[in-house]
């Protein structure tokens, strides 16, 4: 007797985002139509080890890569895979477990041009063809609607849900379809696409609105040699695109964009004006478009940053303390430092806004130190009069320096520091800020060298002071008189000696006059002609002579006259 056979109906899933596995969903006995599906739990390879251990399945598992796909293979069963699929009598069954009869599945793609009258597809089944052909956003759609109304529902109704899902196009589609133009490639293809996007858009488009759209969308060169009344239906319009594919470039060169970079270019060197932003850091006559000024940006920097508000820690903590809770609280860097009030350490704030040095009540109970409080009295703040209960003098020791200074005593629960360092402690003890907001001391050292500098100007002042060196410098000053320049014209001159440029090519040399005001133009012509008169330069005929242009000097805030010689 021989061994019966199996068809089994493998298919590639995905168990995950990342993850294709191979299932089997039916088994069919040779010469039985009976299909009988595996249930869902006991689809997967690990209930199936024997069957997917023989060589036929394992080539199937190899070839079935791609998800989606599905292969029917014949499985002779023996021994176990016998036992696993069948009962003492021959009927289906998986491991004791009688399967239920499937349906035959619709092939998607049928070997014989047409479908038997006795295998027609009837309505009820409708819904599952449907789902072989459909992908995406479509399938997610069969799905979700299969779960909520299952198959037993009439084919019109998920034929109605499934058009008006996918039915309508959005606006984006639309005015895709309106404005859709001409850049490059066949324009045959061009007028095809344009005419099936309007169609999609409003099937019903007149055939004249087709024709003008399609036309519309054309470069102008082409448009301009289309005759209207020609165009009668879509075959002519068609044929005459065809009969002009030739005529125009690929590139398609937009002529009103050039033209719009010729008028800006031609604007640009009508420019008059010297640039502001160049005139601010002190760069007159540079002759360019403001917009274009690569300083323009440092400008306005330096304008935002100029309006800039300066405040103080408690004004800024103060504002934050009175803002409610809904609002978004900001927060400052407060520069706290460790200071010792009578050799116990506490934390100070240091505030430079506020005049006057005080401490927190709390502080001096800690320190033992509340009877020693006298004389109370009223402070000015940012926020009105704030009543103390009074003044003690303590030991304060910042850094280096220790010293005996009388703070304000306050109580109050809006002040939560030890102790406030104002301007008087700060100017006391030598307190200074860096940029990086940290707080150093200076040393006495420093103290003495500035006295030291005021010693040596002292001296040097006595020195010029004194009539005796006076009227020995005016000796020396009239002995060697013709050494000193009288004026800045004065200076000394190279004799015997002419300056000379060697060649190495035979070049055409020329150089262009430099344009100027008519200011500049005679002040240019009063300093040259001092310049010939002391002799410091002279009338030159050399190729290689320079325009004279000026040069503005910050020292002494005038324009002076430089030669450029360029040298190849």
């Amino acid at each position: 007797m021989t061994a019966p056979r199996a068809r089994f109906h493998f298919i590639s899933d995905c168990l995950d985002a990342n993850t294709t596995i191979v299932k089997v969903l039916t088994v069919q006995l040779e010469k039985e139509d009976k299909f009988f599906q595996f249930p869902t739990e006991y689809q997967l390879k690990e209930h199936h080890r024997k069957l997917f251990d023989t060589s036929v399945v394992r080539n199937v598992t190899k070839s079935m890569k791609t998800r989606g796909n599905f292969r029917n293979v014949w499985v002779t069963l023996i021994n176990e895979l016998k036992d696993n699929y069948l009962d003492e009598e021959g009927n289906v069954c998986f491991k004791g477990l009688y399967l239920d009869e499937a349906q035959a599945c619709v092939d998607p793609y049928p070997t014989s041009p047409y479908i038997p009258k006795s295998e027609t597809i009837g309505n009820p089944r409708f819904p599952q063809v449907l789902k072989v052909f459909l992908e995406g956003p479509a399938l997610d759609w069969f799905l979700a609607f299969l779960k909520t109304h299952t198959l037993s529902y009439p084919w019109e109704f998920w034929q109605n849900s499934f058009l008006d899902t996918f039915s309508e196009i959005g606006w984006n589609e639309i005015n895709y379809a309106y404005t859709f133009r001409y850049i490059s490639g066949p324009m045959l293809d061009y007028a095809l696409k344009k005419r099936n996007l309007l169609i999609d858009a409003d099937p019903e488009l007149t055939l004249n609105s087709q024709l003008n759209f399609i036309v519309l969308g054309l470069p102008f060169q082409i448009r301009s040699r289309l005759r209207k009344r020609d165009l009668n239906s879509i075959d002519i319009l068609m044929s005459h695109v065809r009969q002009l594919e030739g005529s125009i470039n690929n590139k398609n060169k937009n002529t009103s964009a050039i033209e719009h970079k010729r008028q800006l270019q031609f604007s640009n060197r009508s420019v008059s004006e010297p640039c502001p932003y160049c005139e601010e850091i002190g760069f007159p006559n540079r002759f360019h478009s403001g917009h274009l000024c690569r300083n323009r940006t440092n400008s306005k920097q330096k304008f935002k940053n100029d309006k800039i508000k300066m405040v103080s820690n408690l004004e800024v903590q103060d504002s934050i303390s009175s803002s409610g809770e809904s609002e978004k609280r900001i927060t400052t860097p407060l520069i706290k430092l460790r200071v010792l009030v009578d050799n116990c350490p506490v934390i100070a704030l240091y505030d430079s806004a506020a005049n006057i040095s005080v401490i927190n009540y709390n502080t001096l109970e800690k320190l033992n130190l509340k009877k020693n409080i006298s004389g109370a009295k009223k402070i000015n703040t940012v926020s009105g009069f704030t009543e103390t209960l009074g003044s003690i003098e303590v030991t304060l020791k910042i850094f280096n320096i220790s010293k005996n200074w009388r703070l304000f005593v306050i109580k109050s629960e809006s002040f939560q520091n030890d102790i406030l360092l104002g301007l008087d402690v700060i100017k006391e003890f030598r307190l200074c800020q860096n940029e990086n907001l940290k707080i150093t001391q200076k040393c006495e050292q420093n103290e003495n060298n500035l006295g030291n500098e005021m010693n040596i100007n002292t001296v040097i002042t006595n020195v010029n002071s004194n009539n005796k060196n006076e009227a020995s410098l005016e000796c020396i000053l009239d002995k060697h008189k013709k050494i000193f320049a009288e004026n800045k014209y004065d200076v000394g001159i190279v004799k015997d000696y002419e300056a000379t440029i060697k060649l190495t090519k035979n070049k055409y040399i020329a150089r262009k006059a430099y344009k100027c005001s008519l200011k500049d133009k005679d002040e240019i012509n009063t300093q040259v002609k001092s310049l010939l008169k002391s002799g410091i330069i002279e009338h030159s005929s050399s190729l290689y002579a320079s325009p004279v242009t000026l040069v503005f000097k910050k020292d002494e805030g005038k324009n002076y006259v430089c030669a450029l010689i360029i040298v190849s």
